[in-house]
């Protein structure tokens, strides 16, 4: 009786060891899988397509630059007087909304900039300390641009 109660001891310990060995086989899976899937939505958020760089940081004033030195300075006077650049940092627990509503710009506009982001989603998650720069039409305070400063290389401008 000795020899089967032994045999069965050591059946037991094997399966509990399999067991064992199973759960943490699964454990670590779902472990790596988190990681990736964290991983990829982390690269996803940071990484820009190519073309944002290209396309969309054409400064304001490059746009109808043809006109000559001199007539260039006149229209970046009459510029400077109709609109006002604030250069905002972002602060925690900043959101589109809320930087919009300090700086009392319509909702519509900010709708706008939201559907124009939708494709490259730089604006989605706000970091405190990226940099924004709002150009505001004074007399209806309505936005003429947004740019997001990404890197010292790369800016993004609505």
């Amino acid at each position: 009786m000795d020899s089967s109660h032994a045999k069965k001891n050591i059946k037991n310990m094997v399966l509990n060891r399999i067991t064992f060995h199973q759960l943490l086989i699964g454990q670590l899976q779902l472990t790596f899988g988190f990681i990736g899937l964290v991983s990829l939505l982390w690269s996803t958020a940071n990484s820009k397509p190519a073309s944002i760089n290209s396309e969309r940081t054409t400064p304001v004033e490059l746009v109808g630059q043809q006109q000559g030195p001199v007539n260039d300075h006149v229209t970046q006077t009459l510029k400077n007087k109709r609109f006002r650049d604030h250069s905002y940092i972002v602060l925690e627990g900043d959101t589109l909304e809320s930087i919009f509503r300090r700086k009392q710009i319509s909702i519509n506009e900010l709708y706008k900039v939201i559907e124009a982001d939708e494709p490259y989603l730089v604006l989605d998650v706000l970091q405190p300390g990226d940099q924004l720069t709002l150009r505001i039409e004074r007399e209806k305070n309505r936005l003429e641009t947004l740019s997001r400063i990404i890197d010292p290389s790369k800016t993004v401008t609505y």
